[in-house]
């Protein structure tokens, strides 16, 4: 039967903390044992797709979507620039060898149908783009069904119907795209907006063939990747002519595939000009006027200021709140318009459990970018964490008009309206939550809880189920799912999930009182008697308010 699996192995990533024994074999070297622990999870799935007899018939790709720069060009780790230590990464294609003829590279010869296919390298630019419309061709899709992508099929490279040699092995790009522009040369497309989006710096962009890569900035870019592989040459003023001329396929790649261009400030409706002015931290009048691609910073002048930005982060999170906070200070000076670094330093005082100071900076972050929702956002959780919850709603609110699919922003919504006892305006809350990330058992089971102070039974019965099947275990959801299933008639299910309650907290007043008045109704005063006797131990007030139904003075 024909099967599609996709297999995403994050590990590779910062912090490096490979599990052992790859950490042990690789001292010091612990991006190194991230990939060596990775390979050998993509030799387990191998190894048992042969144990199942599957391999043959099986077409397998394995694609990186970015490498890492350790230090090259002064980049610690990815996204930023778009030379090859991030953007060269494996692509390493198998064909199912019953549907294709294969190259036995050693004999130089072709084979026949079922063969081993042979190792080979493509040297012809490819792309991360072009692996969707391969896996459409091996699947035989319709043409129809396919004629969005921007990439192309490297069948015809693989089985050497192109009359390029079949290969199992090609060199690929980070989000890139590949053409045949029409003449000869093949060429890939890649590009970060990363400095543009996030700090505000000029975008990078680039083209590049077998041989040289173009990278548009405010100080272009040209190297011969055939004697410099390393990027080190700048070579587009002495090779002027190659740069013109990749500069202008580039212009060709731009205007194919942008869309409308977007403006760099986001234009703000009344309303949020409004919300934001009544958290008393911003002061505008209008959003500040776009500004262009040319005039922003070349993201080569700015490596320092990220990595220091970056170095902050990582103190943060182990951490050393102090020296975070005298680098960002530190910095500021130096970028008073970067509103990351307000924003950062937010987030250090939060973690440094100083909420008040948090607000001030975030404030900040806001005042010199709007529509940074990040920034409001945090100031929602400042906010609440000073039980302020008018403010804290404000600031979210205005963080999920910018980015309404932030799903841990409506869960910190539903939480404040929770806390308001607001369950009216919560529940919504939590619905939209769960619908951008079902699997967050936390928010389901206040969802069911929810819905059963809201009286909706039948609604919240299935969520409360949904949850305890997923090992959810907290006295309050066991108390309002006994509340439910009292509600709907189901009693002895009511008196387990109140017991439930009991044994995981003995001090639960409540729940003993839910079992008194259970037991009750049943008609068995004994047991009534005794659990309301514990709820007078527990809580007086509770005792005092039921006594009449239990025949206590």
């Amino acid at each position: 039967m024909p099967f599609f699996l996709w297999l995403h192995l994050y590990d590779p990533h910062s912090p490096y903390r490979p599990p052992e024994p790859y950490a042990s074999k690789y001292p010091g070297r612990p991006y190194d044992g991230e990939i060596a622990f990775a390979d050998a999870q993509v030799g387990r799935v191998l190894a048992r797709i042969k144990e199942l007899r599957l391999y043959d018939q099986t077409a397998i790709i394995l694609l990186s979507d970015h490498g890492e720069s350790l230090g090259e060009h002064g980049e610690d780790e990815h996204g930023f620039f778009i030379y090859n230590a991030t953007l060269r990464v494996p692509l390493i294609v198998k064909l199912p060898n019953a549907s294709y003829g294969s190259r036995d590279t050693t004999q130089g010869s072709t084979g026949t149908r079922g063969k081993a296919l042979g190792l080979s390298v493509i040297d012809s630019p490819v792309g991360a783009v072009d692996v969707a419309p391969t896996i459409a061709a091996l699947c035989s899709m319709p043409a129809a069904e396919t004629r969005t992508f921007q990439g192309r099929s490297l069948l015809p490279l693989l089985t050497g119907s192109a009359g390029s040699a079949p290969a199992d092995v090609a060199p690929a790009s980070s989000r890139p795209e590949s053409r045949q522009d029409g003449g000869a040369t093949v060429l890939v497309y890649a590009e970060s907006y990363y400095p543009r989006d996030s700090f505000g710096w000029h975008p990078l962009r680039a083209v590049v063939s077998s041989r040289y890569k173009y990278i548009e900035a405010p100080r272009p870019e040209l190297y011969d990747l055939e004697h410099d592989p390393s990027e080190r040459a700048n070579l587009a003023g002495n090779q002027a002519s190659i740069a013109a001329a990749l500069r202008e396929r580039l212009r060709t790649f731009e205007k194919r595939y942008s869309g409308p261009e977007a403006s760099a400030t986001a234009q703000l409706d009344s309303e949020t000009v409004e919300r934001l002015r009544s958290l008393g931290y911003v002061s505008f009048t209008a959003p500040a006027p776009s500004t262009t691609d040319s005039q922003l910073a070349d993201p080569k002048d700015k490596i320092g200021t990220l990595r220091r930005i970056l170095r902050a982060s990582d103190l943060r999170r182990w951490g050393r709140y102090s020296e975070a906070e005298q680098m960002l200070t530190e910095l500021e000076a130096v970028e008073p318009k970067l509103y990351v670094v307000p924003y950062e330093r937010g987030e250090n005082f939060l973690a440094w459990s100083k909420p008040k100071s948090a607000i001030e900076e975030l404030g900040k972050a806001l005042s010199l970018n709007p529509a940074f929702d990040q920034a409001a956002l945090a100031l929602g959780r400042a906010h609440f964490l000073l039980g302020e919850d008018a403010q804290a709603a404000t600031a979210i609110e205005l963080g999920l008009h910018f980015n309404p699919r932030n799903y841990l922003a409506r869960l910190a919504l539903a939480l404040v309206y929770e806390r308001e006892n607001l369950p009216a305006q919560a529940a919504p809350e939590f619905a939209q939550a769960l619908d951008l990330h079902a699997e967050n058992i936390e928010a389901r089971a206040a969802y069911a809880i929810i819905l059963a102070k809201l009286g909706k039974y039948h609604d919240a019965l299935p969520q409360f189920e949904r949850a305890r099947a997923a090992h959810y275990r907290k006295p309050v959801f066991f108390n309002y799912l006994g509340i439910t299933y009292a509600q709907l008639g189901e009693t002895a299910k009511a008196i387990a999930a109140y017991e439930q309650a009991v044994t995981l907290d003995p001090d639960y007043a409540v729940a003993y009182l839910n079992l008194a008045l259970q037991y009750r109704k049943q008609n068995q005063p004994e047991k009534a008697r005794s659990y309301y006797q514990k709820t007078c131990e527990l809580n007086q007030a509770l005792c005092r308010q039921y006594a009449g139904q239990f025949g206590a003075q």
